[in-house]
């Protein structure tokens, strides 16, 4: 209706007492974005948002890599990972190879079966990315950056 301003998607009319507002925001804004990932990719595929995360990142690199680099890329907990990662093999969209050096580590990489489906998906991953990004100016975006870099280093002086 005109003259009515939309509801807030964040529900940022009551904060709690003593309560961060910056922390109230990022957790709903969060929340937010990742109820919009999931439904993309649960319209496409059946991957789970660490999933996709771990695809993304042996898309993007060159050969096998490591179990320990991919959690420092995705920064996924090591738990969740290598839940993901098991998954993903039994599934047909890894390889995996064990060290010869530690028999407890492992590298991954992509199997053909992995690579076609992140190519399949990278298309409604890249309109989201355009949705998303383009719901502000690249200075509000910069300015978003730097306000949440700011945030962050806050948290270190506690």
């Amino acid at each position: 209706m005109p003259g009515h301003a939309a509801p807030d998607p964040l529900q940022l009319d009551f904060v709690p007492e003593g309560a961060s507002r910056a922390h109230i925001i990022t957790i709903r804004l969060r929340r937010a974005l990742e109820e919009d990932i999931r439904r993309v990719l649960a319209a496409h595929s059946t991957l789970t948002i660490p999933e996709w995360r771990i695809l993304s990142v042996l898309y993007q690199g060159k050969g096998a890599q490591a179990q320990k680099d991919i959690i420092a890329h995705t920064r996924i907990a090591q738990g969740q990972a290598s839940r993901a990662l098991f998954a993903m093999q039994n599934r047909g969209l890894l390889e995996a190879a064990q060290s010869t050096k530690d028999r407890r580590a492992w590298s991954y990489r992509l199997s053909a079966e992995g690579r076609a489906l992140f190519e399949a998906l990278i298309p409604q991953m890249r309109e989201r990315q355009r949705r998303l990004d383009g719901a502000v100016s690249e200075q509000e975006l910069a300015q978003f950056q730097d306000i949440a870099a700011r945030i962050a280093r806050a948290t270190n002086e506690g």
